[in-house]
């Protein structure tokens, strides 16, 4: 079975989630999850919570640009889980890691290695892939990527955390050289991790 499951909207549509492109108005006002349908650079780019009021003044209270999709706002912990294809439709789970989030920041602070079990989610797990990454919020898949989580490799032995480090940060002497600004989308670029 071949379809674009990194295509966000297509994605939330076989998970059954309510959801629509930006031209498409929710079936209800109300909180909800706006971000782009592709998001080949990763790191959330583009992606917040956003309301949607009906009446006479019907619309999103921060624009919805083309090429946006909006889908519900889950709550829970958010997991990054790399699966492995092993053979057609069986896959074997590897890297768990949960997120911590920088409130001020609004995005992540720190990844730790977990030792939970996922499942690939039915719609995914017939996908021409050798490797899955899916991203999980409160045990719903927000989205998906055909590769693996890279952000442990350069890790040391044994280390259980990647702690982010941003340009504007202070560097610490263990910090591991890791960059990445999303493909320019970034005003403030991750430089690497202190791992531990």
């Amino acid at each position: 079975m071949s379809w674009d499951f990194e295509d966000r909207l297509e994605l939330a549509r076989r998970m059954r989630y309510p959801c629509g492109n930006h031209a498409d108005a929710p079936a209800h006002p109300g909180l909800w999850f706006t971000k782009p349908i592709k998001n080949p650079s990763g790191m959330g780019v583009g992606a917040r919570m956003n309301v949607y009021v009906d009446g006479s003044r019907a619309g999103w209270a921060c624009d919805v640009a083309e090429g946006f999709m909006w889908m519900p706002v889950f709550k829970g912990e958010h997991f990054s889980v790399d699966f492995q294809q092993h053979r057609r439709g069986h896959w074997l789970q590897r890297l768990t890691v949960r997120c911590e989030y920088d409130p001020l920041r609004a995005c992540p602070a720190r990844w730790c290695v977990e030792d939970l079990v996922f499942s690939v989610p039915e719609p995914l797990r017939r996908v021409e892939a050798e490797w899955l990454n899916v991203e999980f919020v409160g045990g719903c898949v927000i989205e998906a990527h055909g590769r693996r989580n890279t952000d442990f490799d350069s890790a040391p032995p044994g280390a259980k955390v990647a702690r982010v480090v941003w340009a504007d940060q202070r560097r610490s002497g263990d910090m591991v050289t890791d960059f990445d600004d999303a493909d320019g989308q970034l005003a403030v670029p991750r430089i690497g991790f202190a791992y531990t």
